[in-house]
């Protein structure tokens, strides 16, 4: 019997206390076992519960997740909790997708994870009750999105993979069968050397199968060691790979769904991959640049010191597995909604995805509160369905699940926000063009059309002078090794983008904005050059050369040089101007005639008044750059009017959103 608690709740924290010894090496987590009569009825991850009540008057306990959600409750009779040893703590690397695209290594080293230009698609998945990374390359082939985590300079984290390691993925393969036979990678590090999980190609006995292949040789040259599984990852199905090479024991080992599929010789020392491509690709393999991409979803991928055992590994799958056994029934997907939207009783809340059936039902329940419970029939839509805000709505997390006859689905934890009135969407404006969902490069030709193609409010490029006094279109000081500033047109003219296209030339954009019927203006950021001077002389080139085009009324002007803003100020009146580099209050900006404060978020966060200080003084807000929905949710709550992104199409989506809300404040 458990004991009686006094209290209603107790943090999971406190039990952890009791914690099993660890083994020298391995770090274990804490797993919450219940019994009745000696059998076990439940079992997670403490680091998985919030909290544990006892209820209807100490008869029930019931456990709760992190998002408030219901886990487990049962008779409190006859019922034993203990704590017991669960599966290792993964140590090297663990990392953790996060909504808005990025990605976090949650483990002791904490490693910095980078990812392409313009993010990863991210999505919570409700069987993991996680998000979940889904990557579009070619299979085997051009990779466009993934991640990267840099370790070539870190001795600790080689000194630990040389001495043997594991490595742990939960990974779905997105196909149209048959499979193509090319090496396609979800996490590895190869180049010449390294280690990692690959779906490998036909060669000799080997098939198109699931591989963990380490690079170990005892001459130090390089020297594969294919630990092949024999299984084709059919497309839409997960797997638990786990590769394990043992130093000691000379095998490399691979795990799928917690069965050891083959154990192949592994003896010598671990090769290295070349000096350029010492890092782990998730989504890619490494390399000089990424490549071989994945097309598919990577649930999680961890690296471990220790060489694991099998009944560690057994324990590494069945986490996993508890998760999809206790799956609910799949009604809907490809399901996404913004966090933190603003709501008002009579607006409708949409939710995009697929499936959704005529009499669905969405429930929504408070977090830590279920009898603040509302269920509410669906309309749906043409990108999904939408429920009308009832009476009794607060601020606060609610958990949403569809409700479909006696099944159900849940979609995951969204916060709301009610609002008395909400505000207009905020208008978008494409950074450095339309290309991440592409094969336009940014600042490119074909990133500036396909901003005028989708009508967004504006598209911002950035301006640099050469030498001679050339206006560039660029990003970055340089391109290829090449300083613009300080280089000549002739030295410059010829560089390529990556998508082919050579750099432009501000005329460019301008002859293609004047003969443009769209109504995308073209957000002109001068890059800040070496001294005020040669700012203020770029500024009046930039502000000439507009004029000559007689686009007044099509551009707009944003610099971090404050000399900048205050020549444009000065030389196209009429014209709004932003300052970009923060830390200034819009009544210092408005003196020197600068109209605009173009931010980053985190300006508006110290400073939200400065929204209705502006607007006060007719000047216009914008934050930059914003690619996470719940941030554009957060942005336009405030009341800010513009907002620069990566994610056109979301941030599209989310103005939408707002613009139909706010007429049901009217």
């Amino acid at each position: 019997m458990i004991p009686t608690i006094n209290m209603k709740t107790f943090v999971v924290a406190a039990i952890t206390l009791m914690s099993l010894p660890a083994a020298a090496q391995t770090q274990y987590y804490d797993n919450i076992v219940l019994r009745q009569n000696g059998n076990i009825v439940y079992q997670n991850k403490a680091t998985n519960i919030d909290s544990i009540a006892m209820e209807n008057n100490k008869t029930q306990i019931a456990l709760y997740d992190r998002d408030g959600g219901l886990l487990f409750s049962t008779s409190a009779a006859d019922t034993r909790m203990d704590v017991e040893q669960g599966a290792p703590i993964a140590d090297m690397l663990d990392l953790v997708f996060n909504e808005d695209g990025t990605a976090t290594d949650i483990s002791a080293l904490g490693l910095p994870v980078t990812n392409n230009a313009g993010g990863v698609s991210t999505y919570y998945n409700p069987t993991f009750k996680r998000y979940v990374a889904r990557f579009n390359n070619t299979w085997a082939g051009a990779t466009s999105t993934y991640f990267r985590i840099n370790y070539g300079s870190n001795k600790s984290f080689i000194d630990l993979l040389k001495d043997g390691h594991t490595l742990e993925a939960v990974v779905m393969a997105n196909y149209t069968p048959p499979i193509a036979n090319g090496e396609a990678n979800f996490f590895s590090s190869h180049e010449a050397g390294g280690t990692g999980l690959m779906v490998c190609k036909t060669s000799g006995s080997r098939g198109n199968e699931l591989t963990f292949l380490p690079n170990v040789s005892t001459t130090g040259k390089s020297c594969w060691k294919w630990a092949t599984s024999g299984i084709v990852p059919q497309p839409k199905q997960y797997y638990h790979v786990v590769g394990v090479w043992d130093k000691d024991e000379k095998k490399a080992k691979i795990y799928v769904d917690g069965v050891l599929k083959n154990a192949v010789d592994a003896e010598g020392e671990l090769v290295l991959p070349k000096a350029n491509s010492q890092w782990f690709g998730v989504g890619c393999d490494a390399g000089p640049s990424a490549q071989l991409g994945w097309n598919g979803d990577v649930v999680l991928a961890r690296v471990y010191d220790a060489a694991l055992t099998e009944d560690e590994v057994s324990k590494l799958w069945e986490d996993v597995k508890r998760y999809e056994d206790n799956a609910s029934t799949t009604l809907v997907d490809n399901v996404q909604y913004c966090d933190g939207l603003a709501v008002k009783h009579g607006c409708y809340y949409q939710i995009m995805g697929t499936g959704f059936k005529e009499g669905d039902q969405l429930r929504l329940q408070q977090k830590y509160n279920a009898t603040n419970t509302f269920t509410l029939p669906c309309v749906l839509t043409p990108m999904g369905v939408a429920v009308q805000m009832p009476e009794g709505i607060a601020t606060g997390s609610y958990r949403l699940t569809v409700v479909r006859g006696t099944n159900t689905q849940l979609l995951g934890l969204t916060s709301l926000v009610v609002m008395d009135k909400i505000p207009a969407g905020a208008q978008v404006i494409a950074h450095r063009g339309v290309w991440n969902n592409s094969d336009a490069s940014q600042n490119s030709v074909a990133s500036l059309n396909a901003a005028l193609a989708m009508k967004v409010y504006g598209s911002e490029t950035d301006v640099w002078s050469t030498t001679d006094g050339h206006l560039m279109i660029n990003h970055d000081a340089t391109i290829n090794g090449i300083n613009i500033e300080n280089s000549t047109y002739d030295q410059v003219k010829d560089q390529k983008l990556k998508n082919g296209e050579t750099i432009s030339q501000l005329q460019d954009f301008l002859n293609i904005l004047k003969t443009s019927t769209s109504p995308t203006k073209l957000v002109l950021e001068q890059k800040e050059h070496s001294s005020d001077a040669r700012n203020e002389a770029v500024a009046q080139a930039i502000v000439a050369a507009v004029n000559a085009a007689g686009v007044q009324d099509k551009v707009e002007y944003i610099s971090f040089s404050l000399a900048a803003c205050k020549t444009f100020a000065k030389y196209a009146p009429g014209v709004r101007v932003a300052y970009l580099k923060g830390g200034m209050a819009p009544a210092d900006l408005h003196k020197d005639g600068i109209t605009g404060l173009d931010y980053h978020i985190a300006e508006f966060r110290a400073h939200p008044e400065w929204v209705k200080q502006a607007h006060d003084l007719g000047m216009s807000t914008n934050v930059w750059t914003v690619d996470a929905p719940k941030d554009m949710a957060y942005i336009t709550n405030l009341g800010i009017q513009f907002v620069t992104t990566n994610k056109s199409a979301e941030a599209t989506i989310i103005k939408a959103y707002y613009d139909e809300a706010a007429k049901s404040s009217k």
